[in-house]
């Protein structure tokens, strides 16, 4: 679980650290897990994967996830190349190595 959301399914091969965290920007609240492997030989972690919720009043649609997504990640809307897909009922968007949807407001 993560604030809330059964985490159901993770790919093979992730590293045994996993941490959480929770923290704020611009008014939405975010809840992460990260996975990494590590310590490599000059003492350096990998992040295998990384999970977030985010909350909201301000998220409102998927439309606006993805506008506040290319603010936080400092993106250049032309470079990020996204496609629209669905996870389960829930419209999203997916990256090359990225993805998120929508589930409701806030």
């Amino acid at each position: 679980m993560l604030d809330g959301f059964v985490i159901g399914s993770l790919p093979r091969g992730l590293g045994d650290l996993q941490t959480d965290f929770e923290y704020e920007w611009e008014d939405v609240t975010f809840h992460s897990r990260v996975w990494e492997t590590g310590q490599d030989a000059d003492g350096g972690y990998r992040v295998d994967l990384t999970v977030k919720t985010m909350r909201s009043s301000t998220l409102t649609d998927l439309d606006g996830v993805r506008t506040f997504l290319l603010e936080y990640y400092e993106r250049d809307p032309a470079q990020w190349h996204l496609r629209k897909i669905k996870i389960g009922p829930y419209d999203g968007y997916r990256a090359d190595d990225e993805v998120f949807w929508f589930v409701e407001r806030g």
